[in-house]
């Protein structure tokens, strides 16, 4: 009876027992075959090794249930794999028959592994009420169990995406595929955090009763598209402030095109989209159809040596316009392995465009290959480190089925190298300890390596021991390849940034630098650390702009830029550099944009166009001037033509002054003398000063010497280019010209020869009017009036009745005559002078009282002698011809006079000139002695010159002649004997007249001479 009601007992009991003897099931309770999926009389004589997998050999059982420790088995239930610990007892001596009792662990160890996730995780039924979720669901949203369960599944996801979540849950109670679900996580405290979530339907005995759902934190992937975007706009604003297109497309005909930069727009007029779409074929409609078979051979000629290629071709745009572009690209690795791309840049040479853009725009696209659960491997280890459950996503990214890969060690998944460095334990203790998380390579099976983020957490029992580890690995490959992407990527926009040879400066929104590139720092004179973090605005900067005016801060390229979110082009402006220098920069400035379109930055590009600017500045300056130069080339030859027409000094001088004062070109414009006192007198005078003049006079003196009296003084033009401003002009003048508005003036002198006539005075109302172009130009002008002066004087000097006779004495023995009759103590007579072609003089001396031959000696020592030669020697008198290149017989004409005679004795000489009645004895005076020191003025008389007319001077002339000398030279003259070439010789005119050759030399060379000595009379010049 006992015996019946203890196993009735046992019968109903809930909890799963099983008796073994000698290995072989001989009992199993009903609980026991529901957990074995079996039927109760099936399992009786049923191995225990068979039933369950890691049953002990009998020492261990025997061991095991005298100890009273629970055993960890495994069974196979409905193709899955359960976990069991077994409580044991002895029924007998030999411990040969056991009761095993059983306990389901497998739902607690799948929680365990659930919970162990960063992931979220939850059960909805059919109706979308909760039933299960993990801990890690309750941690991140902030709600308790209670409330979470009394939820609807919609209050975690913000208003938004509601909809698109409502038809995602119903398309998988519908069991339909459904895609991933981007959204937030809608937490207690309202935090919207990215999550991407993923859902499948629950399936039992063939009919949906609900969905299980994963929910991944894609802060970091939304962060890294963040970045990667931000590169891509950084990298998109420098290409866009290059001239030019940068391209990637395929090497097939037609060019097909996968990016293409905005500057297509500049260059094509067409939209990139359209190009890269395909909309438009650079190959078949951009390219010209003359030029499209070259273009394809040479890029395949280049491709085929290994080079990269660049050629020069011809597009049409968008509106028809043929233009000519220059490529350079070269082959690429394409995104399918084995077939490469091709890259390059295109930019229009048409225009020659400044420079280049070489950039290209990144067309890789990450995207999710993981989704949902089958992204993880999940599975568990027993405290040894061996497998002992393996999900889907295990299976697909390490590549090892279920049945191979159970009871396998996981540093079966390590490489080499880690397992030999102990990795695999080292992950062991750390998450004994709590959490290990370690990111490294992993292997699948078939060798293959991935990057992988593991995480091992310990599972312990309620009594603390350690009962194996939940493991959970992430396949990283991709995410670090896309890291590793965006920090190349980031490497070579830093690399263009380092390396432009343009400026770079990259400000906040707040106008503050953040960073500058080495370039920006040369144009700006200063260190980096002394551009980042300085404002935009900083007065240091003085910014002017392109007239030199400070700019007003509404036209800085940053502000207008921020405040339009337009770019700026070629904005030129100056700045201060700290060594004081102004540089002058063109600055392109373009917006960097949030996801909002507000403006998060400005890149700004400057470009040092100082020297261009000065080019500029130089060349219009040298228009102006030319311009200038040739009204005045107009002006003086006006002046010159009112020369020839003059009668008089005056005359000239009048004109001289009116023309220039008439003209747009100057305000005033007068001429004056040297009177007694060393200052100027004004003889003529145009225009209106307002008496500047006049003030000038009475404020010289002799802290201050006016600009005319320097000019007479040194003989050389004067010119002041801005009169109220001129350092040691005294301050009424300045004050005075200012008032009237006289700012430069220009004094010249009038000179001819050695002689100054005056001195040419002209007052401008501009600064800065009278260039080294148009003073020379002025030089020009008061030599040309001095020679018109000195040929008026000499005009009337040969037309006068009477003359003006100066006796001077001379001592200077720069004059050769009074060198030569010191040294050679002797009296020589000046006979005449004779200019010749080269510019000098030949002076025909007569010598007494010495040998000739001696004086030619002594005057070959003479610096100013460039020839000699003894005409005629007798009896130690005779004629000397002397060459010199500088004489004071040069400074009497150009002083308007003539020499009537000159001789020296003994070193002393007597110069006798003509002039006329009215001359400036003074000036005359003067200018002898500026050309040679120690003449002195010993007598001056006027002497009347008897007036002959031509037949008188013929009736004179008749008579001094024989008849055979008239005859002669009468005959001589019809036979055409003086006409070049000659019509006939001496001897056919000596024939002709029945004489001799040489009777008729004599007579002829005799009437010569007298008809010489008539016209020449006994004047010395």
């Amino acid at each position: 009876m006992r015996e019946q009601f203890a196993r009735t007992v046992l019968e109903e009991s809930p909890d799963p027992v099983v008796v073994v003897d000698d290995g072989r099931v001989t009992y199993a309770n009903r609980a026991a075959a529901t957990t074995l999926g079996r039927d109760p009389d099936s399992l009786r004589g049923a191995t225990a090794p068979d039933l369950f997998d890691g049953w002990p050999d009998p020492d261990t059982l025997a061991r095991s249930a005298r100890e009273g420790s629970s055993l960890p088995l495994t069974i196979r239930r409905s193709g899955e794999r359960v976990a069991l610990s077994c409580s044991l007892q002895t029924f007998d001596d030999d411990d040969s028959s056991v009761a095993a009792f059983l306990e389901e662990h497998g739902p607690l160890e799948v929680e365990n592994v659930v919970d162990a996730l960063d992931d979220v995780f939850y059960v909805l039924d059919a109706d979308w009420n909760f039933r299960e979720w993990n801990a890690r669901f309750a941690d991140i949203t902030g709600y308790g169990d209670d409330e979470i369960a009394e939820m609807d599944p919609l209050e975690f996801l913000p208003p938004e995406d509601r909809d698109d979540a409502t038809a995602a849950i119903e398309a998988t109670l519908s069991d339909e595929t459904v895609e991933t679900l981007q959204s937030a996580l809608v937490t207690k405290s309202g935090e919207r955090i990215p999550y991407e979530f993923n859902a499948a339907p629950l399936v039992d005995d063939g009919r949906v009763v609900g969905l299980v759902g994963t929910g991944r934190d894609v802060s970091e992937r939304r962060e890294a598209r963040l970045a990667l975007r931000e590169s891509e706009r950084r990298r998109a604003t420098l290409l866009s402030n290059l001239p030019g297109m940068a391209y990637r497309c395929g090497n097939e005909p037609g060019w097909p095109m996968a990016f293409v930069s905005e500057g297509c727009r500049d260059l094509t007029g067409y939209e990139p989209e359209r190009i890269e779409r395909g909309e438009v074929s650079w190959g078949r409609d951009v390219v010209h159809p003359d030029d499209r078979d070259t273009v394809w051979e040479a890029v395949q000629d280049a491709l085929a040596d290994g080079d990269p290629f660049e050629l020069t071709y011809r597009i049409l745009t968008a509106d028809g316009e043929t233009r000519w572009v220059w490529e350079q690209g070269r082959e690429m690795d394409g995104d399918d392995p084995g077939e490469p791309d091709l890259a390059g840049f295109i930019t229009d040479v048409t225009e020659q465009r400044e420079t280049e853009r070489r950039l290209r725009q990144e067309k890789d696209r990450f995207r999710s290959l993981v989704q949902g659960v089958d992204e993880y491997a999940i599975f568990m280890l027993d405290p040894d480190g061996c497998v002992v459950s393996w999900n889907e996503g295990a299976e697909r990214i390490k590549g090892y089925e279920r049945e191979e890969i159970l009871g396998e060690h996981f540093s079966t998944f390590y490489t080499d190298e880690d397992v030999a460095a102990g990795v695999p334990e080292e992950n062991l203790a750390a998450a004994e300890r709590g959490k290990a998380e370690d990111e490294g390579w992993r292997v699948r099976k078939d060798g293959s390596r991935f990057w992988a983020n593991v995480v091992i957490t310990a599972l312990h029992d309620d009594d603390g021991s350690l009962r194996g580890y939940a493991k959970v690995t992430r396949d990283m490959t991709e995410r670090r390849e896309r890291e590793r992407q965006l920090a190349q990527e980031r490497d070579r926009t830093r690399q263009l940034f380092e390396t432009s040879p343009t400026g770079i400066l990259l400000l906040n929104r707040d106008g503050e630098v953040v960073e500058a590139n080495d370039r920006a720092g040369e144009i700006l004179g200063l260190a980096e650390s002394e551009i980042v973090g300085r404002p935009y605005d900083d007065p240091a900067w003085d910014i002017v702009n392109e007239r030199g005016d400070p700019m007003p801060p509404e036209e800085y390229p940053f502000r207008q830029v921020v405040e339009d979110g337009d770019p700026v082009y070629d904005a030129v402006l100056g700045v201060s550099r700290p060594d004081g220098d102004r540089v002058w920069l063109s600055v392109n400035a373009t917006p960097v944009l949030d996801d909002d379109g507000s403006v998060a930055e400005v890149v700004a590009t400057v470009t040092n166009v100082t020297e261009r600017r000065q080019r500029e500045r130089e060349l219009a300056q040298q228009r102006d001037e030319l311009a200038t130069l040739n009204r005045i080339n107009e002006l003086v030859r006006g002046v010159v033509r009112s020369l020839v027409a003059a009668a008089s000094r005056e005359e000239i001088e009048t004109a001289v002054c009116e023309r220039l004062a008439d003209s747009n070109l100057y305000r005033f414009a007068w001429v004056g003398e040297r009177d007694l006192n060393g200052d100027v007198t004004v003889r003529s005078k145009a225009g209106d000063d307002r008496g500047f003049h006049e003030l000038v006079s009475d404020v010289a003196g002799e802290e201050w010497e006016r600009p005319a009296v320097t000019a007479l003084r040194t003989d050389e033009c004067q010119v002041v280019q801005d009169i109220p401003n001129e350092p040691g002009h005294p301050d009424d003048l300045a004050d005075a010209a200012s008032e009237r508005s006289i700012r430069s003036g220009l004094a010249v002198p009038l000179t001819y020869g050695a002689t100054t006539y005056g001195v040419l005075v002209v007052y401008a109302t501009r600064t800065d009017a009278f260039s080294e172009r148009e003073a020379a130009g002025f030089d020009v002008l008061g030599e040309t009036v001095g020679f018109a002066i000195n040929a008026i004087e000499r005009e009337r000097l040969l037309a006068a009745d009477s003359v003006l006779e100066l006796e001077f004495r001379v001592t200077d023995p720069d004059w050769l005559l009074v060198d030569l009759s010191a040294r050679g103590d002797c009296t020589l007579v000046l006979d005449g002078t004779v200019p010749t072609s080269e510019g000098e003089i030949l002076h025909y001396v007569r010598v007494s009282g010495a040998d000739p031959e001696r004086v030619a000696a002594l005057a070959e020592d003479v610096s100013t002698v460039t020839d000699v030669g003894v005409v005629t020697d007798r009896d130690g008198n005779g004629l000397v011809a002397i060459t010199v290149s500088t004489s004071l017989v040069t400074a009497v004409l150009d002083a308007g006079a003539s020499v009537r005679s000159a001789r020296a004795q003994a070193g002393e000489g007597k110069l006798v000139v003509e002039a006329p009645r009215d001359v400036d004895v003074r000036t005359l005076a003067g200018s002898l002695d500026d050309a040679f020191v120690g003449v002195e003025l010993l007598a001056k008389r006027e002497r009347e010159r008897p007036v002959q007319t031509a037949g008188e001077f013929r009736e004179e002339l008749a008579s001094g002649l024989t008849a055979r000398q008239r005859a002669t030279l009468q005959a001589a003259f019809l036979a055409g004997y003086f006409d070049w070439p000659r019509a006939s010789t001496a001897e056919e005119v000596a024939d002709s007249m029945d004489i001799s050759s040489a009777t008729f030399h004599q007579h002829l060379r005799k009437a010569q001479r007298k008809l010489a000595s008539a016209f020449f009379g006994d004047s010395a010049t």
